[in-house]
């Protein structure tokens, strides 16, 4: 019998979303049917199906990317002007989480004690 991720992988192409009609007809013409047939696919053996085009070859990668956690990563080096630009907006939105400059009136913490007093009556040992 076949394993639960075998399974899987034997869906039909057509049933999964996020490929355009384009592409599945493409991938169709070159016998690719089933998730399993393109699971592993490199970008360099994509561009060898027939009628492949620089845009569905990305659409596809982009589709395998965000099956698989770690694809989408090694995606993401790949792609570094992707992640600065990302980084960008991160670095935008903690600007706006915490404005820097004195507290608001009411929420200054108590001033801390300078120096150490004995309590009162109590005599003061020098040393």
């Amino acid at each position: 019998p076949l394993e639960e991720q075998d399974l899987v992988t034997q869906v039909p192409l057509s049933e999964m979303k996020g490929l355009s009609p384009e592409l599945l007809r493409t991938l169709n013409e070159g016998r690719f049917t089933l998730l399993t047939d393109v699971l592993d696919l490199e970008r360099e053996d994509a561009f060898k199906i027939p009628g492949m085009t620089e845009e569905l070859v990305e659409q596809l990668m982009q589709f395998l990317a965000d099956l698989d956690p770690e694809e989408s990563q090694a995606a993401e080096a790949r792609a570094p002007e992707a992640e600065a630009e990302e980084g960008k907006a991160d670095a935008d939105a903690d600007a706006d989480a915490e404005p820097d400059g004195p507290p608001a009136p009411g929420t200054e913490p108590a001033p801390a004690a300078t120096k150490a007093e004995p309590p009162a009556g109590e005599p003061v040992a020098e040393g």
